[in-house]
């Protein structure tokens, strides 16, 4: 059986701080299997339309559209089209240094591995431009990385979204909904304790089960994430954005930024 689609392979290092290694999109043909395979970079398949079945290990899983899975390196997969209703998917591979702490941000693992979202339009459309720029100039590798990273919050976003409600998951929406209306001010992780009337290490517990990342690393993704947007949206000198997003300084801001999307925020904003 075979699969139509286009995608884009590219050279990479698993020694480097981060490195995509192959994104793209297909429509399968009814029954259309791949595997079992072992792959050397993480995989994150998301499906447009269609049905299918993902195994992983010993782990079978019936998927539909609005559903994604993640492949693990070094870990047997395999996954097939549904016969009457083949799937159509995009899918994102990465690896580096980084990529354990992206995994880990998504809430998933070779034990946990399925996800669901509803902005199936808005991330196929990160994967198409991401193959309409995917020459090997550096202007498009910056811009394929921002979309990677845009891929990724998306699917973050909607993980939150997905937290079981209960007392503790509570605690944590307050925490982060804080650090939302907030992320302008140079806010802490002391601060947020204190207006929960709790305790810091206890709160740092909590949020780290339940979002899959520290408080202090969630107030710097929410930092980011603003910088982007006014860099995408605005005209804003970088000493306004950075005072905008709660940096004391501009030199914060650039840090962060290149130490996070591996690039200046003057650099982003010129791919836009």
């Amino acid at each position: 059986m075979m699969e139509k689609g286009e995608s884009v392979m590219l050279a990479a290092s698993p020694e480097q701080s981060f490195c995509l290694n192959t994104f793209g999109y297909s429509q399968t043909e009814p029954g259309h299997t791949y595997g079992p395979a072992v792959r050397s970079y993480y995989l994150i398949h998301f499906i447009i339309s269609g049905k299918g079945t993902f195994q992983c290990g010993t782990q079978n899983y019936n998927l539909h559209s609005g559903q994604g899975f993640l492949i693990v390196p070094e870990v047997q997969t395999r996954y097939e089209s549904n016969a009457d209703e083949p799937w159509s998917y995009v899918w994102i591979g990465f690896n580096g240094k980084q990529a354990v702490e992206i995994v880990k941000t998504l809430g998933l693992s070779v034990k946990n591995p399925i996800f669901s979202c509803q902005e199936a339009a808005k991330l196929k459309d990160c994967v198409k431009k991401m193959l309409q720029r995917s020459s090997v100039a550096l202007a498009d590798r910056y811009y394929c990385w921002s979309k990677f990273f845009e891929f990724i919050s998306i699917i973050a976003t909607a993980q939150q979204e997905h937290l079981p409600q209960n007392d503790e998951n509570t605690y944590v929406a307050q925490a982060a909904a804080y650090i939302q209306n907030h992320i302008h001010e140079p806010i802490t992780v002391q601060e947020i304790a204190l207006y929960l009337n709790m305790n810091r290490s206890y709160l740092s517990t909590l949020f780290s089960r339940y979002m899959k990342l520290p408080p202090h690393d969630y107030i710097k993704l929410c930092r980011l994430t603003r910088a982007r947007h006014l860099l995408e949206s605005t005209v804003l000198p970088i000493a306004s954005i950075a005072n905008s997003c709660g940096y004391e300084r501009s030199e914060s801001l650039v840090r962060a930024f290149r130490k996070q999307y591996g690039m200046s925020p003057s650099a982003y904003r010129k791919l836009r």
